[in-house]
């Protein structure tokens, strides 16, 4: 017996169950760090069903050649750490650059902004866990770890709500802000400029 409860299916199985008309499967979004930053690009890219996808600091290198080079072909978020030039040096910001390139040519939203005070730790639970520790070893940024990751997370709901159900009054950092409590004047204080300029 899994979450599916009794019966065939189970938890990974497609059988009745508390999971059953609960998972819209055909309007999926995608979140992860990392590896399962690369990991939730080539699942986005290869499945229909994804909508939208959000990455933080993702770890471009495991990316098949085929991918490394494929056009996204949904809205996508890169969140990345100051440090994001250190995971991959210069082929990392080569592939990035290509992703922004190639969607923007496409015609597919795509942002990507460093977040100021962050390393790649801080977009786990890790340095929220232990902040003064991490942040000691140099593996969370000086930007207090539990600001990251609320910004990291309210900026990924907002990006993936919006693409989602799209209302063009507002865009979806707009939505990001006033969530965050925050006025546009001091968004220079959580984001160095776009990735895409």
């Amino acid at each position: 017996e899994g979450l599916g409860g009794k019966g065939e299916g189970g938890a990974g199985g497609v059988g009745g169950g508390v999971l059953k008309g609960r998972i819209g499967m055909d309007r999926l979004m995608a979140v992860g760090h990392s590896f399962g930053g690369a990991t939730c690009l080539t699942a986005c890219n290869s499945d229909l069903r994804f909508k939208a996808c959000a990455v933080f600091d993702v770890w471009l290198f495991p990316l098949s050649l085929a991918m490394a080079h494929a056009t996204l072909r949904i809205p996508t978020l890169f969140l990345v750490a100051e440090t994001f030039d250190n995971l991959w040096p210069k082929e990392g910001r080569k592939v990035l650059d290509g992703f922004l390139r190639r969607a923007r040519a496409s015609g597919v939203p795509i942002e990507a902004f460093k977040v100021i005070g962050s390393r790649h730790q801080n977009f786990s639970d890790f340095p929220v866990l232990a902040p003064g520790f991490t942040q000691a070893l140099g593996m969370a940024g000086p930007t207090k770890p539990s600001v990251v990751i609320e910004v990291a997370n309210k900026c990924a709901i907002s990006f993936l709500l919006h693409n989602h159900e799209s209302t063009e009054a507002v865009t979806w950092m707009d939505s990001a802000m006033s969530f965050l409590g925050i006025e546009k004047p001091s968004l220079s204080l959580i984001f160095s400029s776009s990735l895409l300029n």
